[in-house]
């Protein structure tokens, strides 16, 4: 175990890694200087950054220094880092954070982070954060994410912790029903957090269940990530709690990073990675381009024209000049298409999210599916490796466990492909009730 590692699993990383006093308030001046640059200055600092990057000690990189442009480059594909992920691990990789993925395609693909760049990310989230007025040291503040926070079977009267010297309130979304909405709005108000921070379905589901409610509860701020928020969502969130939002987009790969403070307007950030916008499609109303990153700041594991496959919305017959000013955050773009609400059913009425973790625990498996055709049942259909075992299975049975209630019966079904959607996509979770 790397030693970074050790000290996050013993709860420091808040102030000694994510919030390091060494390099968090030189990465939030940076964002400053460069939130007020224009396109020259940002494609400078973008250009200095992508020559030190490049300088990584990594046989991915080594190998490719035969390309004398940078656009000559190939796109890199998720397949390729997952089946060998040691070529692109930097051989000076000490102080770094394992993760993975295990999102909206359920493969999990092996990354490391270094501690720079964990730094920068919490940086980048602050800066933006404090845009609407946001301390986030200070500011109090609610959390209804995928958070184990007590067991799915738990059956109240208390779902949430408080953490962090209790400035933060942890919730669990896995207990939201109607009947049990009343305590959440009960602890809410008693706290009194200055912001929400959620995903857009569980913030969504909780607005949908105050509806049975007489009182009214509202917040100032609303801070959602991690999902694409829908315009639907963004309206029903803004009207029930009668709050400004925070919109983040980005990815377990670090590669891109855009906020929205306002409908329909999506930027990117400046310094944090060097974005590519690569056309894919059209329809009637919009232009779709393929969002490509680079990484900035991650020495110990940097991926070069990363294919996120997230596309943007953008204007029709948008011209180079006006793609590019967009790929440095000096213009807009209406948003991101690609990824979608993923949760499960339970009898009892509850959402259950959090299912993009589970995968991400599990070794030796190509990939997976859950889908839900029953309240009671779920199917995980699972792609091998070749190592897949008995302990393999256990290990997703529990994972799985910590985020499905008893109710629902859980069934791991061993296939040789996936349900695809009409685009081609594989989806983590195909729910085929409502």
């Amino acid at each position: 175990m790397k030693l970074a590692d050790k000290i996050r699993i013993n709860n420091v990383s808040e102030w000694l890694i994510r919030r390091n006093p060494i390099y968090y308030s030189r990465y939030k001046t940076l964002f400053t200087k460069l939130f007020e640059a224009d396109l020259t200055i940002r494609k400078k600092f973008t250009n200095d950054r992508l020559k030190l990057i490049m300088t990584a000690v990594v046989p991915y990189i080594q190998q490719h220094h035969k390309y004398a442009c940078f656009s000559d480059w190939p796109l890199l594909e998720k397949e390729k880092i997952r089946k060998h992920p040691e070529k692109y691990i930097s051989k000076y990789n000490l102080f770094s954070i394992s993760a993975s993925t295990g999102g909206s395609s359920g493969s999990p693909l092996t990354l490391s982070r270094s501690f720079q760049s964990i730094v920068l990310e919490q940086a980048a989230f602050d800066f933006i954060s404090q845009l609407r007025g946001v301390d986030p040291i200070r500011s109090k503040g609610a959390v209804l994410r995928g958070d184990t926070i007590v067991p799915p079977d738990y059956k109240g009267p208390v779902y949430w912790k408080t953490v962090a010297n209790g400035r933060i309130l942890k919730l669990s979304s896995h207990h939201l029903t109607s009947e049990s909405i009343k305590s959440y709005v009960e602890v809410l108000k008693e706290f009194q957090p200055e912001y929400i921070w959620g995903y857009p379905s569980t913030i969504d589901f909780f607005c949908q269940l105050l509806s049975y409610l007489d009182s009214n509860f509202s917040i100032p701020l609303v801070l959602t990530s991690s999902e694409v928020l829908t315009p639907a969502s963004r309206k029903q969130i803004q009207e029930t709690l009668q709050c400004q939002i925070v919109d983040y987009y980005g990815q377990a790969e670090r590669v891109a990073f855009a906020y929205s403070l306002s409908d329909n307007q999506y930027y990117f950030l400046p310094g944090y990675s060097l974005v590519e916008l690569h056309y894919h499609s059209s329809d009637n109303v919009m232009d779709y381009y393929e969002i490509i990153g680079t990484s900035l700041w991650n020495t110990a594991m940097p991926l070069i024209r990363y294919r996120t496959g997230d596309l943007a919305l953008v204007s029709k017959g948008v011209t180079t000049s006006q793609l590019e000013e967009i790929s440095y955050g000096i213009r807009p773009f209406f948003g991101i298409s690609g990824r979608t609400s993923e949760y499960l059913l339970s009898p009892e009425g509850q959402r259950l999210f959090g299912i993009c973790q589970i995968p991400g625990y599990i070794q030796n498996v190509t990939q997976m599916q859950f889908v839900q055709q029953h309240k009671h049942k779920v199917v995980i259909l699972l792609i091998p490796g070749c190592n897949y075992g008995e302990q393999d299975k256990q290990t997703l049975l529990k994972k799985a466990r910590e985020k499905i209630p008893h109710s629902v019966e859980i069934e791991i079904k061993l296939v040789e492909k996936l349900n695809k959607t009409k685009a081609f996509k594989t989806p983590l979770v195909v729910r085929e009730i409502t």
